[in-house]
C-alpha cells in the first residue's frame, strides 16, 4: 500500500510539473513565419501538389508546443492553396523549418505560379490559423504575412 500511495504521489507531481511548464495564453507572444522554398512536387489532371518550406520563429523565452498549423499561400493574385502541419515544438528563441504540402486545383494558376518561381523572385502573401498548447488549453490565433520570396 505504501509503494502505491509513493507512485501516486510521484505520478501527481509528474502531472503538476508537465501542466506548469506550458505557458499561460496571455503570455505567448505569437510565432512570425516566413516562405523559405516552394518547389512542385506532382502534376495531375486535378492539379499541382507544391511542397513549402516554411521559417517558424519563436520570439518566446520559453518552449513553444504547436497542436495545429494551417497555412495558405498567395501568390501574385491568385491563392496557390492551403497546407497544414501538426504537433511540433519550437524551442525558445529559435527557428524551426516546417515542410508543408500545398494543394491546387487549377491549373492555370499552378502554371502561372510555376513561371513566377522560376523567375527566383517574387511576391507572395501567407495567412496561418495557428493553435498553441497552453495551460489553459488549446490558444488559437490567425496571422497574415506578405513578403517576397528569392530563390
Amino acid at each position: 500500500m505504501k509503494g502505491r500511495a509513493g507512485f501516486l504521489v510521484l505520478a501527481l507531481l509528474l502531472t503538476v510539473g508537465c501542466a506548469t511548464a506550458l505557458p499561460r495564453a496571455e503570455e505567448v507572444k505569437d510565432v512570425s513565419i516566413e516562405l523559405v522554398d516552394l518547389k512542385p512536387e506532382k502534376a495531375s489532371l486535378a492539379g499541382f501538389e507544391w511542397d513549402a518550406h516554411l521559417r517558424v520563429t519563436n520570439p518566446n523565452p520559453f518552449d513553444l508546443h504547436i497542436d495545429f498549423l494551417e497555412v495558405g499561400l498567395e501568390v501574385g493574385k491568385g491563392n496557390l492553396g492551403t497546407g497544414s502541419a501538426k504537433d511540433f515544438t519550437v524551442k525558445k528563441y529559435d527557428t524551426k523549418e516546417v515542410k508543408l504540402r500545398i494543394h491546387t486545383s487549377s491549373f492555370g494558376i499552378a502554371s502561372a505560379v510555376l513561371d513566377m518561381v522560376q523567375s527566383k523572385n517574387f511576391a507572395y502573401g501567407l495567412s496561418a490559423d495557428v493553435t498553441y498548447k497552453t495551460q489553459e488549453g488549446p490558444h488559437p490565433r490567425h496571422l497574415e504575412n506578405r513578403g517576397s520570396f528569392r530563390r
